[in-house]
């Protein structure tokens, strides 16, 4: 999903981004970022993180990152509580 759809909400990215050097940056995979505002070229979030030392200060991504892997956090928990779910029942079944 684009960041632009996802304006006003928790986000986490699917896939790494490839760099045009063929580098791969595999950054905000596993910390969600809540995006304020998004267009083709620009994306402008709030990363909440432990380590940072200026919290809730918000950032700009570059073009690099204006591609469809991303996928709202809320619905990314949503859908491990449906597979975990899915994986007891089985489990039971096979007892």
């Amino acid at each position: 999903m684009k960041a632009n759809k996802l304006i006003g909400k928790w986000a986490i990215r699917t896939k790494p981004v490839i760099y045009e050097t063929r580098a791969k940056d595999s950054s905000y995979c596993s910390t969600p970022l809540f995006i304020l505002k998004a267009t083709d070229d620009h994306i402008i979030c709030l990363h909440y993180d432990k380590w940072l030392r200026e919290k809730d200060k918000p950032y700009i991504l570059n073009s690099c990152w204006c591609d469809d892997g991303w996928i709202s956090y809320k619905k990314l928990i949503k859908l491990s509580w449906w597979i975990r779910l899915l994986k007891l029942i089985a489990y039971r079944f096979i007892k």
